[in-house]
């Protein structure tokens, strides 16, 4: 596969993850409305994210890799829906937003971290990174 086709899948399969996000929300933030409990739809969904997100390592298949990714993305994107509504809950409602930004900061600062183990894991192991 040539980089204009990997691109072309790439783009396919994002837009159809976006599309199933987009359908999802509505009736992930009613579902949130309506049954008032957000913390075990966030604990089961994190758990799906980080089975798939797991996985994304283990499997050499680009199908197989796309798929995780998918499912991961979009169990992250449905999470956020009860993730936000839980923070009025938590915070004084003039730090809401203040809260949400750090979650937001701190949840980049951990990107950053996990970027610089693996780093550290390749340059260790002798896998040269490119």
């Amino acid at each position: 596969m040539n980089y204009n086709q990997a691109d072309a899948v790439y783009n396919i399969v994002f837009a159809v993850m976006q599309v199933v996000v987009a359908i999802g929300m509505p009736i992930m933030g009613a579902l949130s409305d309506t049954t008032g409990k957000r913390k075990p739809f966030v604990l089961v969904l994190i758990g799906i994210i980080l089975l798939f997100a797991s996985l994304l390592g283990i499997y050499h298949s680009l199908t197989m890799v796309l798929i995780f990714y998918v499912i991961a993305n979009i169990a992250y994107q449905w999470s956020l829906s009860f993730y936000d509504a839980m923070l009025a809950f938590i915070a004084n409602p003039k730090d809401v937003g203040k809260v949400g930004g750090f979650g937001v900061a701190f949840g980049y600062f951990g990107t950053l971290i996990g970027m610089g183990v693996m780093l550290a894991l390749q340059s260790f192991s002798g896998t040269p990174v490119s």
